[in-house]
């Protein structure tokens, strides 16, 4: 989670997952009424990734 650069309203959420049936269990049924009244909007996408390789 981390502030945006350009726009200060904005908060940016980074998720990684290891399949979908773990990040289906986890989200459930969605969020509660009061994170739900907080929320100005939100936008969510899915990528997948054939191969990750680390730089370290």
């Amino acid at each position: 989670m981390n502030a945006d650069l350009t726009d200060p309203a904005r908060i940016n959420i980074f998720e990684r997952w290891a399949d979908r049936e773990t990040v289906a269990a986890f989200r459930g049924s969605g969020t509660g009424d009061e994170q739900n009244s907080a929320n100005r909007g939100a936008s969510v996408a899915e990528y997948e990734i054939a191969d990750i390789r680390s730089l370290t």
